[in-house]
């Protein structure tokens, strides 16, 4: 964590310059794990079934997600495998928009199930976009998604998601 303590940093400036999210003191924790680690966290598969319950088994080419924040640790968990093979502005802006969320929480936003769980990840693509077009960089291309797929995940607004 102490090595990207100095990009947290800057990401916090960042995103209370383009956003009215407010700056944060405390900073989460970093961890990386494999795809596979990464896409049991993100189906919310637990220890004893995750080897049978069916929607825990990772299909090809599915990655699940590039990152996920937990509110509950604080930390930031960063899919390592999917990382390996994107550019370091790619990389960074996976940690912006997990940091976006970070801020969210620390705002008490991210727990109001009052706030679509679409409006929260807006933000965070929002910011996360603006990263990368100011870094040269195609949002869609690299982050292998399209519009559809966005507009999906923004107008989620569902209980179950909180």
């Amino acid at each position: 964590m102490s090595t990207l303590k100095p990009l947290l940093i800057i990401f916090n400036i960042f995103i209370t310059t383009h956003s009215d999210l407010p700056k944060v003191d405390t900073y989460p924790e970093i961890i990386y794990k494999s795809e596979q680690e990464i896409y049991w966290m993100y189906q919310e598969c637990d220890e004893e079934n995750k080897w049978i319950d069916k929607h825990c088994t990772k299909k090809e080419g599915d990655v699940g997600a590039a990152g996920l924040y937990d509110h509950e640790t604080e930390t930031i968990y960063l899919n390592k495998t999917y990382l390996d093979k994107k550019s370091p502005i790619v990389q960074n802006s996976i940690i912006l928009h997990e940091l976006v969320h970070h801020i969210q929480h620390e705002a008490g936003i991210l727990n109001d199930e009052r706030i679509c769980y679409g409006n929260k990840e807006m933000e965070a693509y929002r910011l996360q976009k603006l990263y990368l077009d100011q870094n040269g960089k195609d949002f869609f291309k690299e982050m292998e998604m399209n519009e559809l797929f966005l507009l999906s995940i923004l107008s989620v607004c569902d209980a179950w998601y909180y």
